[in-house]
C-alpha cells in the first residue's frame, strides 16, 4: 500500500511514543516552525527544531522526552501506517 499525502523521498521527523503511537512532521514545516504540538496518542507532544541533525520532543503532559529523527516519507509509513502527519 502506497500512501500519497507526500512524495515518497520527502523527508520528516518521526516520533513515536512508548504505547506505539507514531507521528511524523514534515522537515521543511518542522525547521521553519521551530516548535510544533500536536496530538499523539492520549497526549500532546512538543517537538522543537534546535540543528538539522538533532530534534527534541517533549509530552507535554507528562515531561517524559523522547527522541525524534529522520526518515524518508515511504520508510517511515511502511512501519507506520497509522501514523499521524503534519506537513
Amino acid at each position: 500500500y502506497e500512501d500519497t499525502r507526500l512524495r515518497s523521498k520527502e523527508v520528516v521527523v518521526g516520533i513515536r511514543d512508548a504505547e506505539g503511537n507514531a507521528l511524523a512532521i514534515l522537515k521543511s514545516k518542522l525547521r521553519e516552525e521551530k516548535v510544533i504540538e500536536a496530538p499523539l496518542g492520549d497526549s500532546t507532544v512538543v517537538v522543537s527544531y534546535n540543528n538539522p541533525d538533532f530534534y527534541k520532543a517533549r509530552i507535554k503532559e507528562t515531561g517524559e522526552w523522547i527522541n525524534g529523527f529522520d526518515a524518508m516519507w515511504f520508510a517511515w509509513f511502511a512501519f507506520y501506517p497509522d501514523t499521524g502527519l503534519i506537513k
